[in-house]
């Protein structure tokens, strides 16, 4: 299958960015170094081009009702400009994908994982049509820019560009310019972010406009290495690794992101029940000893040598400057302060389970 490649892909190239590939997306990894464009979004602000994500519009006379039973937050409250972060599941409970829904007029915007993107689609094309319900749903990701604003000058940036009132704009809300062009209150790390979303004839324009003020607050455009660290410091579950079909929200500890009190909505049984008897694995973070960094799949093991979790995410925190994990271990052994042995090649690397998240604030949800 053909690499698909970003709207300003030539451009990000002649820009000086390292490509390289993620979800079947040609991608900028980075443009100077992962720690520059990491430690500008901690302290100024940075830039990323995030069109891989998957973009769809739903619209239909039951579109809301069809939103609130296939996904486990009640979506019906949300009000016209706002929005929620929430996963649809499928019926044993498992997570199809996370994902951020907002709500418009007569449509609602959804955002997904670049990777869950087709399967998604799929799923809500399915229940549609196997269930009758009177619901479109159009995937615009290829007919979109999407950018992302990081750091704790992001919100100036936004102000100084685009006509925005001089009022409280608070996160999980957005505000439309045009049919073609919104921008969106939100973080996937500890800073505070906006996501500029755009018509593909529009988004050079303004990709040019933001990288000028970007560069001239001492800001960085940045790429998916800088990314990933912070949405892992954040604990922001990625797709393929602390989110699949297999794994719950239970699992992953967010039981806030689940409204029992609708009547029903997919999955809600198996979720009552694995609440009843309990979950068979839970999502830990763990303070790696020593510099080598866990992959994805690194089995766990306890002291004893007995088998109890693996590996999802692994990084070096610049900020606290240690390496880090995500996990899911059996719950017997997924308490703070215990230690674990992960399974490296040629080698066992010696970890403490910590808290989670690793870094407070952004998509707090």
């Amino acid at each position: 299958m053909a690499l698909k490649k970003l709207p300003l892909s030539d451009f990000h190239r002649s820009l000086g960015a390292r490509m390289g590939v993620f979800s079947g997306w040609e991608m900028p990894l980075y443009y100077r170094s992962i720690r520059e464009e990491y430690f500008s979004c901690i302290n100024s602000c940075g830039l990323f081009d995030i069109s891989h994500l998957g973009k769809f519009f739903l619209r239909g006379k039951e579109v809301t009702s069809f939103l609130d039973y296939a996904t486990c937050r009640q979506v019906s409250k949300v009000k016209e400009g706002k929005g929620k972060y929430t996963f649809f599941l499928n019926w044993r409970g498992g997570i199809v994908d996370g994902t951020t829904i907002f709500r418009e007029k007569e449509e609602w915007i959804l955002v997904s994982n670049a990777g869950a993107r087709e399967k998604l689609f799929h799923w809500l094309d399915y229940l549609i049509k196997n269930q009758k319900w009177e619901v479109e749903v159009e995937d615009v990701t290829e007919k979109k820019t999407f950018f992302a604003l990081q750091g704790p000058q992001a919100q100036q940036i936004v102000r100084q560009l685009f006509p925005v009132p001089n009022d409280n704009w608070p996160k999980f809300s957005f505000r439309q310019f045009s049919p073609g062009f919104r921008i969106i209150h939100l973080a996937f790390s500890r800073e505070d972010g906006f996501e500029i979303m755009s018509d593909v004839s529009l988004g050079l324009e303004w990709w040019k406009k933001l990288v000028e003020e970007v560069e001239r607050r001492g800001g960085a455009l940045c790429g998916l290495g800088a990314r990933d660290l912070l949405r892992f410091e954040a604990t922001f579950p990625l797709y393929g690794q602390e989110i699949d079909e297999t794994t719950t929200p239970l699992e992953l500890g967010r039981e806030d992101l689940i409204d029992w009190e609708k009547d029903d909505f997919i999955g809600k049984k198996p979720l009552l029940l694995e609440k009843e008897e309990g979950s068979k694995k839970k999502l830990v973070g763990l303070e790696i000893l020593g510099r080598r960094i866990p992959r994805y799949g690194y089995p766990l093991y306890t002291k004893e040598g007995m088998p109890c979790g693996y590996v999802t995410s692994g990084n070096y925190s610049f900020s606290w400057h240690k390496v880090l994990a995500l996990g899911f271990v059996n719950p017997i052994y997924g308490v703070e302060g215990n230690t674990l042995l992960v399974a490296a090649p040629w080698t066992k690397l010696e970890a403490r389970i910590i808290g989670l998240p690793f870094a407070k604030g952004g998509l707090s949800i």
